[in-house]
C-alpha cells in the first residue's frame, strides 16, 4: 500500500473536523439561524413571520448603505452603522413610532440572541434603543391608520352590494369577532349549522372560543356552502370553511422549507373591492379586521366586566386568572347577545334575507 492510500486511509478514520465557528458565520447566515432557533420554540407563524420581515427591512436597508450582510459578520457592524439605521427610522416620514420601535426591537433581540447562545458581541444597545412614547420623538411619521369601529349606516351600505361570499365574511366579522386568518383557519368541522353554533381556536393565541351562530349567519353561509364554495386544490384543504375558485383557503401564512415567509390574503383584497362597489370613501388602514374592532366596541357597550370581552376575543390577558375561572363561553354568548339586540334593530337581517331567499 502505498503512502498515498495510507493518508487516504488515515483521513478516513480521522477526518479533520470542518470549522463552523459562529463568530465566522455572516450576518445573513447568524439571521437563519436565529429565525430556526425561534421556529423550535413553537411561535406562532405570525410571530415568526414578523421577525423575518422586521430583519429581511434591516438587511436590505443595510445593502443599500454599502454593507454586505452575506459578507460581513455582526463583529463587523459598528455602533455608528445601528444609529445610522435608528435615524434613518426617526427621519422616515411613513413609519410611525411604534412601527420604528417594531424593527428597532427585532434587530436588538438577534443581537441579545447572537451575545446569549453564541458569546458574539456584546452589542452596545445603547445606540438602537427604541424611541421613547412619553415624547414625540419622531415627527411626520405619516398618515394615522384608522382602526375605530364601523358605524350601522356604512355597515349597511356594505351589506346591500356584498355577494353571498362576502356577506358569509361581513356576519362572520360581526356575529364572532373574526379577524382575516380567523377565517383563513376556519374548518367546516368547527361549525355546526344545525346547533347554530361554531367553536374555534384562534390562531394566533391558542385560546378557545364558543359562539353561537345569528339565524342569518346560518342562512348565508348555508347557501354558501351549496353554492359558492370552491373545489379544494388540495387535500389539506379539504377542511377549510371558506376556499376560493382555485381551489385555496381565503387566507393563510406559512414559511416554507427555505425559512422563506409566505402569505396569502383574498379577505383584504375582497373588503376593498367592496367599498369600491358601494362607492364608499374606505378611510387608510380600514380593512376586514376593523370588524373585530367593531365587535370589541360592541360588546364592550354596557359591559362592566372585562373579562366578557376578553373571553369574546380570545385573548390570553388580562391576567392568569382566567386559567381558574371556566365561565368564558357563557360571558362570550353574553356579549354576542348584546351586539344581536342592535343588529336585529337594522336593516341588515332584512337586506341579508333578501340574499338567502
Amino acid at each position: 500500500m502505498s503512502d498515498g492510500q495510507m493518508l487516504i486511509f488515515d483521513l478516513l478514520e480521522n477526518p479533520e473536523p470542518i470549522a463552523d465557528v459562529p463568530a465566522e458565520w455572516s450576518l445573513s447566515r447568524l439571521i437563519k439561524h436565529y429565525q430556526r432557533f425561534k421556529s423550535s420554540e413553537g411561535l406562532s407563524p405570525s410571530f415568526l413571520a414578523s421577525i423575518q420581515r422586521h430583519l429581511r427591512y434591516f438587511t436590505d436597508w443595510l445593502k443599500k448603505h454599502r454593507w454586505n450582510p452575506d459578507r460581513e459578520k455582526l463583529s463587523d457592524m459598528s455602533t455608528l452603522l445601528l444609529s445610522d439605521y435608528r435615524l434613518w427610522l426617526a427621519d422616515n416620514p411613513n413609519i410611525g413610532v411604534s412601527t420604528a420601535n417594531h424593527y428597532i426591537l427585532h434587530v436588538r433581540m438577534l443581537c441579545k440572541w447572537a451575545e446569549d447562545v453564541h458569546g458574539l458581541g456584546p452589542v452596545r444597545m445603547g445606540c438602537i434603543k427604541p424611541f421613547s412614547a412619553n415624547r414625540k420623538a419622531k415627527s411626520g411619521h405619516g398618515r394615522k391608520q384608522h382602526r375605530d369601529a364601523i358605524g350601522w349606516d356604512e355597515l349597511e351600505k356594505l351589506f346591500r352590494v356584498a355577494d353571498v361570499v362576502d356577506t358569509s365574511l361581513l356576519l362572520l366579522g360581526l356575529n364572532c369577532g373574526f379577524g382575516n386568518m380567523d377565517i383563513g383557519t376556519l374548518k367546516r368541522s368547527d361549525v355546526d349549522l344545525d346547533a347554530a353554533t361554531v367553536s374555534h381556536c384562534r390562531s394566533k393565541t391558542g385560546v378557545q372560543r364558543d359562539f353561537y351562530l345569528w339565524p342569518q349567519t346560518v342562512s348565508v353561509l348555508r347557501k354558501y356552502l351549496k353554492h359558492y364554495r370552491g373545489t379544494p386544490a388540495h387535500p389539506q384543504y379539504a377542511d377549510h370553511l371558506f376556499i376560493g375558485k382555485r381551489g385555496h383557503p381565503f387566507c393563510w401564512e406559512r414559511i416554507d422549507e427555505d425559512g422563506k415567509f409566505k402569505r396569502s390574503d383574498a379577505i383584504k383584497s375582497r373588503f376593498i373591492r367592496l367599498y369600491e362597489k358601494a362607492s364608499l370613501k374606505r378611510p387608510y388602514g380600514r380593512g376586514y379586521y376593523s370588524l373585530r374592532h367593531t365587535f370589541a366596541t360592541l360588546i364592550g357597550i354596557d359591559s362592566h366586566d372585562l373579562r366578557e370581552v376578553q373571553a369574546a376575543l380570545g385573548h390570553k390577558t388580562i391576567s392568569m386568572q382566567q386559567c381558574y375561572r371556566h365561565d368564558q363561553k357563557g360571558k362570550a354568548i353574553a356579549a354576542q347577545k348584546r351586539i344581536q339586540t342592535v343588529f336585529e334593530q337594522s336593516s341588515i337581517p332584512r337586506i341579508v334575507s333578501e340574499k338567502c331567499g
